[in-house]
């Protein structure tokens, strides 16, 4: 008598799969922002320059950087989670269907754990988008403004 075995025994392994590919795409979108602000840097050093000649203090500086970054974050990522929580189960299921793992694998996360990646995401965006502003706000702005 043959033994079939259980789709479900290999539930662990997709599961383990999906996690890692959710880790090397995080790594990757956070590569991503910290270069796109690395090479913003030069272009947005006159708006930094701009913000300490009408007075802002470092602090100051670094806290509107940071504003702009988590608000585009923020918009970013409440996106992608809709769109993300809409389509999930759906291509989860059919993927598994596909692979004869069976159909209705595919399961939303939990609130919880929905609320602790969206925090992350824009908690981590914010602090790469405003490490290379780091000493910005400290040069006066005429050095950067000046001819």
């Amino acid at each position: 008598m043959a033994v079939v075995a259980d789709p479900a025994d290999q539930l662990g392994i997709v599961r383990g799969a999906v996690a890692a590919l959710i880790a090397v795409l995080a790594v990757i979108g956070l590569t991503s922002l910290v270069t796109t602000s690395l090479l913003g840097y030069r272009d947005q050093l006159r708006d930094v320059s701009v913000l300490r000649a009408m007075g802002l203090t470092p602090l100051q500086v670094r806290a509107a950087l940071m504003t702009r970054t988590t608000a585009l974050a923020l918009i970013a990522v409440g996106i992608g989670t809709v769109v993300g929580r809409l389509f999930s189960a759906t291509l989860i299921s059919a993927v598994s269907r596909l692979y004869g793992l069976g159909a209705g694998i595919g399961i939303p996360p939990s609130a919880w754990t929905l609320a602790a990646t969206v925090a992350l995401a824009v908690g981590a965006a914010a602090v790469a988008g405003i490490l290379p502003f780091r000493s910005a706000g400290r040069l006066p702005a005429v050095t950067v403004l000046g001819p």
